[in-house]
């Protein structure tokens, strides 16, 4: 078997993922985390990375993959050989490959096998340094980006809506936050009810556009500004609340929608028990009964376009995380309550809301009421 020894034993590397042929397309995209490499494979190519699972003599591997693909085994040795080569097949005392292997094995005793792939893409990942030339290569990365393909996604349209309530807009809504920040800070102000125009405020001072930045490129839209900030000014994070008793607003499911600057009926509201269940985790925790329920989804795209590293999952956490901190300050200043938890049922919550949720997903959820 030329250079190739009968008995060796080679593993498939632990970091590896598959991902199978786009439409139109016949090779599958491999990537090796630890190696921060892609290929494109044949499917004989990753017959036998499958075949390596867990560790396999090389004659073992391609007397197995041979018959079933009616490959010439000679073609099969060579592509070992360049899988070597590669770093996609190696020894069982490669170094990186068992640090991803314990990780895996340590993570999958809790179910945290998916939380295992992305600590093991995401470990020790080069930051750009901006202590030195990082923001001349965040500019000509984002030129370059924008060259290929435009870059305009601020924004969700506006959706196909029963009932639309208009909205004050952003530094309006925070002209209408008179209390004091001592008070706020020890929760002093004093309960109101929930009513559509405090609702209204609430979401606007949260969602709405405060002012934009102008870009000069012609092949990028003009950035965002709002009261939270948001890496890269992308604001990944969409809000939808679901008014159960909101004096002055229609029972149903709302969008806050930037574009059109207003609250859109995009939906009819579950019974109770299905409400609850969507957002268990605010329902559990929240001392008090709740009026209203606010779901934060995110448009991966946004992020996606100028973050194109494995940490990009991070940033939506860290919008949304902004914005439950601003969310609560907000709530006590309009001396309503709120309490939100990330269990929520965001299948569910998707599927209601009509999202698709590798485009769209819901992450966290809040319970909102009034504070008499």
């Amino acid at each position: 078997m030329s250079s190739l020894s009968h008995t060796r034993v080679l593993h498939t590397h632990a970091s590896i993922r598959f991902e199978p042929p786009m439409t139109g397309e016949q090779s599958w995209l491999i990537t090796v985390s630890t190696l921060r490499r892609r290929f494109r494979a044949s499917v004989p190519a990753c017959a036998l990375l499958v075949s390596f699972l867990g560790g396999r003599v090389v004659e073992d591997a391609i007397a197995e993959v041979a018959p079933l693909l009616s490959v010439d085994q000679q073609l099969l040795e060579t592509l070992v050989s360049e899988l070597i080569e590669n770093g996609l097949l190696v020894d069982p005392t490669t170094e990186n490959h068992n640090w991803a292997l314990q990780i895996k094995q340590r993570w999958s005793f809790y179910g945290w096998q998916k939380a295992a792939d992305y600590q093991i893409a995401s470990y020790n990942y080069p930051f750009v340094d901006y202590a030195t030339d990082g923001r001349l290569v965040d500019v000509a990365r984002m030129e370059e980006y924008s060259a290929v393909e435009l870059d305009v996604n601020r924004m969700k349209p506006p959706m196909k809506a029963s009932k639309i309530y208009p909205v004050i807009s952003a530094s309006e809504a925070v002209g209408e936050l008179t209390e004091s920040f001592d008070r706020v800070w020890h929760q002093d102000c004093k309960g109101q009810q929930l009513d559509g125009e405090r609702l209204k405020l609430l979401l606007s001072t949260l969602f709405g556009e405060f002012r934009q930045r102008k870009k000069s490129s012609p092949n990028r839209a003009d950035l965002i500004r709002k009261t939270s900030p948001s890496g890269g000014s992308r604001h990944p994070t969409e809000g939808y609340v679901f008014v159960q008793n909101v004096v002055g607003m229609d029972p149903g499911i709302y969008h806050f929608s930037v574009a059109a600057n207003a609250l859109e009926r995009v939906g009819f509201l579950p019974d109770e028990a299905v409400l609850f269940e969507l957002f268990s985790g605010p329902v559990r925790r929240a001392q008090f009964k709740p009026e209203a329920f606010l779901v934060m989804t995110s448009c991966f795209e946004r992020n996606m376009y100028r973050y194109r590293e494995p940490r990009t999952f991070r940033t939506i956490f860290m919008d949304i995380g902004h914005l439950c901190v601003t969310m609560e300050t907000v709530a006590d200043a309009l001396g309503l309550r709120c309490q939100f938890h990330h269990s929520i049922d965001d299948q569910d919550i998707e599927s209601i809301i009509g999202l698709h949720p590798l485009e769209e997903g819901a992450m966290f959820g809040a319970a909102l009421a009034g504070g008499v």
